[in-house]
């Protein structure tokens, strides 16, 4: 955040003594080295940010607020190993958690973007396209992590100069305003804030990757004022526009931003809506690891030297030169030809004198004549039978050039033959995470999933590679999504899982949920659990975002809209429900889900709220996925004590009441007070967590320890109509019970209405005192009442409450 934005720098004599103090509590319960030269002040009292120097720079530790919320404790603890994995990209040196805050330590930056003047020297050296290229990388590599930044702006963005003297930007405090609600409600709420933040943020909806790049547009909005953008092309300067657009679905993708700015191709939408490909370089081809019977080669990803070529027929010169292979490898011509001495080979150039230049024009004019010749049909077929051997490599050597002509052939004999060679060598290719141009590579992960390919037609294979291959093949879209719904429903789930949320796709409305079923395991559990939930299509957007977390995509965009629609509580909760088989399975949606569910809004975030509210037993250290199984009805026991199921009596939800309930009459300790139990789980219950929990240790409690733990917890003033229903509740326990005595002479100094029904069950009670508290409400003037006196004089046992019925009689 901008220095001038959030208060001033103070010196170690500046600060006040209770600074100082905390300061260094700080620095020595985090463990920072370095010697404290100051702090930066922020806009509340808690943010002071220490400035330590160290083996000659300066370093600041931010905190988050000091909040004593568990839910936002597990999210921050959550967050940090995120932010630690790409520290060298977004400048953090180091972090923890300390005390329920999360501190990153990272270099203390002079200057930032919002604090540069027009004419400064370092604008000078500013090369724009440069800059939203650098920070195009950094918001990758933070949301590769599943993570966002939330709040990029002019004054998040330091500048500094690297050794060649270009100017290099750099992120700064990535994720701490949006993992801090309390700040982000102060930015909500001014001027200030809100103009640096996303629409959808500032409307409190939670942030997503549509938001980091509203804020490139907020940076770039800076660098127009200076007339810097000028420099840029104009379809880069109306791309920039489009970030800071107000609706989300308007802005631009990643993958557009980082083809118009890192020296990618720009790659067209595929097919049916899928998420298109990611564009891949031309490099030299290496050797890799034989799979099967084709050869899998990795891409070197270097940049040539050269100036981009001037024409169609250059870049074929290019990339003929780099299809040259020996008899075993596929080797880098570009990188061997390059050098003073050629590569001996079998061919053993050396010998004829040839030289370097000549040399590798020869073997370009030969590739050239060759490759004219195959496209003019003089060559076999690619897979005529002639050599097989060959031929994989030629289809190798097509595939890997990155050339849309070259590759085009092998896809379509991949999707004429899905079992033959030239279809493994697409499947392969994919599985060994190599990106190709024009091909969905991530599809064909998804889409041969181990838990169904194997189940797998050869018409299923065949989509699979239409779909992925159709904007290589220029496949029209109603090819492809006609008669999906007799696809293997795995197929299925890997195409919605690359789908875009907000766009429509009715072609899906044909498969139903009944077809998704049939998945194997925790997938098709899930879809099972979804048509309970109302849910009848793969078109519908809960169905679309179970896909994606299938698929592995937990996102926090893709949970929010799962969950989406919060108008009803039964279907949220069911929806929520239907996620518990995949929550299962897969590491880390727990905590996506719990933060999802959080920022839903609703009836389901205020019972997940109830966790963190008034925690006497510590729910912070049980798993998320425990406490999202009790969030949705079930209690299966793992990692609860008897202190979580006292606490789960007073749970919003009566199946978990009850079931606490049923857990707790199971313990042989218990039998003291089973017959308050049924009293301690109704929606009535007057008594706070705090009071439920210590009463029943207490009861739970033996002898005179006890008694004087129930004595005690009388004192606390429990709710009196509470403490009246379990007395009566009592009168199954025996005259011994303390309980019942305490709670009689409670109730004897209060005004608490005690209805017939109970003061008829409280004159048949064993503990005398609560007889006695029955007989001191009776009116004798009331014949019924009257009655009930009669009766009781005859067999009262007690003397002394026999003497005030006789009393009570007399004075009628």
């Amino acid at each position: 955040m901008a220095l001038s934005g959030i208060g001033s720098i103070a010196g170690v004599e500046q600060l006040s003594a209770p600074e100082r103090t905390a300061l260094s509590a700080l620095l020595t319960q985090s463990q920072q080295r370095g010697v404290l030269v100051g702090a930066l002040r922020g806009a509340v009292p808690w943010d002071l940010r220490p400035l330590v120097f160290d083996g000659g720079s300066t370093f600041l530790v931010r905190l988050s607020a000091p909040e004593n919320d568990p839910v936002r404790l597990r999210s921050l603890e959550a967050l940090l190993p995120k932010l630690l994995a790409v520290r060298d990209l977004i400048g953090i040196v180091d972090g923890g958690v300390l005390l329920q805050q999360l501190w990153i330590r990272r270099r203390f930056y002079s200057l930032v973007l919002s604090e540069a003047s027009a004419n400064h020297p370092i604008l000078v050296r500013l090369e724009p396209r440069q800059l939203i290229g650098r920070l195009l990388q950094q918001i990758a590599a933070l949301h590769s992590q599943g993570a966002f930044h939330g709040h990029i702006c002019a004054s998040n963005v330091a500048l500094e100069l690297d050794q060649a003297g270009a100017v290099v930007p750099l992120l700064l405090d990535s994720s701490m305003l949006i993992s801090e609600p309390a700040q982000l409600a102060r930015y909500r709420s001014s001027e200030q804030g809100r103009s640096s933040l996303a629409p959808e943020l500032a409307a409190g909806k939670p942030p997503g990757a549509h938001t980091d790049l509203f804020g490139l547009g907020l940076v770039a909005q800076q660098l127009e004022g200076w007339g810097l953008l000028e420099r840029l092309k104009p379809a880069q300067r109306q791309i920039l526009e489009r970030c800071a657009a107000g609706e989300p679905w308007s802005r631009p993708t990643m993958q557009e931003l980082m083809g118009e700015f890192l020296e990618q191709n720009a790659m067209p939408s595929s097919v049916g809506g899928l998420a298109p490909p990611a564009a891949g370089r031309g490099g030299a081809l290496r050797s890799g690891k034989i799979l099967g019977d084709i050869k899998i080669v990795k891409e070197e990803s270097t940049y040539r030297s050269s100036a981009a070529p001037s024409s169609d027929q250059e870049r074929l010169d290019i990339n003929a030169a780099e299809l040259v292979r020996d008899d075993r490898v596929a080797a880098s011509a570009r990188s061997d030809l390059s050098k003073d001495t050629p590569r001996s080979s079998n061919l053993n150039w050396p010998k004829l004198g040839i030289s370097g230049s000549a040399l590798r024009t020869l073997i370009a004019l030969a590739v050239i004549l060759l490759l004219i010749l195959w496209q003019s049909g003089k060559v076999g077929g690619l897979f005529s039978g002639e050599s097989n051997n060959r031929e994989n490599y030629d289809a190798l050597a097509a595939w890997s050039s990155n050339q849309p002509s070259l590759m085009a052939k092998v896809a379509e004999q991949a999707i004429a033959n899905p079992a033959g060679e030239a279809a493994k060598l697409v499947f392969s290719d994919a599985l060994a995470g190599n990106e190709r141009v024009k091909v969905n590579h991530e599809f064909i992960k998804k889409a041969l999933n181990p838990a169904w390919e194997g189940e797998l037609t050869s018409q299923d294979r065949k989509l699979v590679l239409q779909l992925a291959l159709s904007t290589l093949v220029s496949i029209p879209p109603q090819a492809v999504q006609t008669g999906l719904e007799q696809a293997h429903p795995g197929v299925l789930v890997a195409l919605a899982g690359t789908l875009n949320l907000s766009a429509g796709h009715e072609y899906l409305s044909k498969v139903s949920i009944d077809h998704l079923k049939t998945l194997p395991g925790q997938f098709g559990r899930g879809f099972e659990l979804l048509k309970t939930a109302g849910i009848q299509s793969l078109a519908d957007l809960p169905s679309l975002a179970m896909a994606h977390l299938m698929c592995g995509d937990h996102e926090q965009e893709i949970i929010t809209a799962y969950l989406s629609d919060n108008s009803d509580p039964a279907k949220q909760l069911a929806l929520l429900s239907a996620l518990m088989p995949l929550i299962e399975g897969q590491k880390g949606l727990d905590i996506a889900v719990m933060n999802g569910v959080t920022g839903s809004g609703g009836l389901l975030a205020k019972t997940l709220g109830w966790f963190a509210q008034g925690d006497l037993v510590d729910w912070a250290k049980v798993s998320p996925t425990i406490v999202l199984q009790i969030l949705t009805g079930q209690l299966v026991g793992k990692e609860l004590g008897a202190e979580h199921y006292v606490d789960l009596l007073l749970f919003p939800i009566a199946t978990v009441r009850r079931a606490a309930e049923k857990r707790l009459l199971s313990e042989s300790e218990t039998a003291r007070f089973t017959p308050y139990l049924d009293v301690l789980v109704r929606n009535d219950n007057g008594l706070s967590r705090a009071q439920n929990l210590s009463l029943v240790l207490a009861l739970r409690t033996p002898g005179e320890s006890g008694e004087a733990l129930i004595s005690t917890w009388f004192h606390n003033n429990p709710d009196p109509q509470t403490v009246l229903r379990l007395l009566v509740a009592g009168a199954k326990s025996s005259a011994e019970d303390p309980f019942n005595l305490e709670a009689a002479r409670y109730l004897a100094g209060t005004q608490t209405q005690i209805s017939a029904e109970q003061l008829q069950q409280l004159l048949g009670h064993p503990e005398a005192m609560a007889r006695a508290l029955a007989v001191s409400r009776l009116d004798a003037r009331i014949p019924e009442q009257a009655k009930m006196l009669e009766t009781m004089a005859t067999v009262e046992p007690r003397e002394s409450v026999r003497n005030e019925i006789k009393k009570k009689l007399a004075a009628r």
